[in-house]
Order: C-alpha cells, then structure tokens, then sequence
C-alpha cells in the first residue's frame, strides 16, 4: 500500500494526500505550485520536481532554438509549444565544484540541461542553485565534454541523488 504524501510550500505543510489526490494535482498542474514532498516514509523532504515549461517566442519573431529541421518547421508552426529534442543516449559523468566530487550518469540530455543520477550512497548533495561542473563520457565515440551548469532541482530515488540540471548548450547532443 501506498502511503499518504504530504505537500509543503510557504513553510505550511498540506495533506496528507493519496496516490490518486496526488495524480489529480499533478494532472491540474497545481502539484508543481509546491515546494515540498515527504511520503511519509523517507528520512526527510524532498523537492517538488520542477517542471518546465515551453519558452515564450523569441523578440522579433525569430525562430526558436530546436534540435533538428522537421522540428524548426513544427516549432515555427506553434511557437507557443516549442518541442525540445532530448537525447536518449545516457552519458558516465562526474558532477563537481570546488569542494565536492559526485559520480554518475546523465540522461534526459537535452540542449538546455539534463538529468544527473548519482551512484549509491554518494554522499552529500550538492545544493539546489548551485553552479557544478559536469564531466560527460560519451563512450559510444570515446568524446567527452566539460559542461557548466546550474542544480535546479534536488530529490532522491532510493539510495541514488537526482539533479535537474540547467546549462546553455551541450556539445555532445
């Protein structure tokens, strides 16, 4: 059986929800409005997931930044819903500032950020808005890249750290 999640945001805490409730809100988009969730059973809370949305078109009328022509072409089609290709290759990577060293993997990569999953019991994370370096490994062509980027979100998934990661660009894509 599931357990009840409770919902916190302006210091006030909300629930406890249902599996069902939960699914509702998320549905309505009011989940995301939270800043924070504890299912009742873990050590304690952990981010809501940020949840991006489509940019606004860009001033002037220029046409959005997408992965390929077939998508510029939709993309100029609805410019209120602009459809960012996301990589489905995952990358061996190494998160790092300047006091602390966490390894992984990122997936999810797309040319605004990615999704960093740490190995088992990795230690501290690394704050939400903090800047990191990410080391990538593409092993399929032995390249690698050293991305600058921005924690957006922190959670946990068992015993690994996840990090939503925000950066200008990158090369490996």
């Amino acid at each position: 059986m599931n357990s009840p999640t409770y919902l916190s945001k302006d210091g006030k805490v909300y629930g406890p929800y249902d599996p069902a409730k939960i699914e509702d809100l998320k549905a309505s988009g009011a989940f995301f409005d939270y800043e924070w969730m504890w299912d009742g059973q873990a050590p304690d809370w952990a981010p809501v997931p940020r949840r991006l949305k489509s940019p606004p078109p860009l001033p002037g009328g220029g046409a959005p930044s997408v992965g390929n022509a077939k998508t510029q072409a939709e993309a100029k089609k609805t410019r209120s819903n602009v459809i960012i290709e996301t990589s489905k290759k995952h990358f061996c990577a190494i998160a790092f500032d300047n006091r602390h060293t966490m390894g992984g993997e990122v997936s999810d990569a797309h040319s605004r950020g990615g999704r960093f999953v740490s190995t088992a019991d990795a230690g501290t994370p690394f704050p939400k808005g903090s800047t990191v370096w990410i080391d990538l490994l593409d092993e399929s062509n032995d390249k690698s890249a050293k991305i600058k980027s921005v924690i957006a979100n922190v959670s946990r998934m068992d015993t690994r750290w996840v990090f939503e990661l925000e950066w200008g660009g990158c090369p490996l894509l």
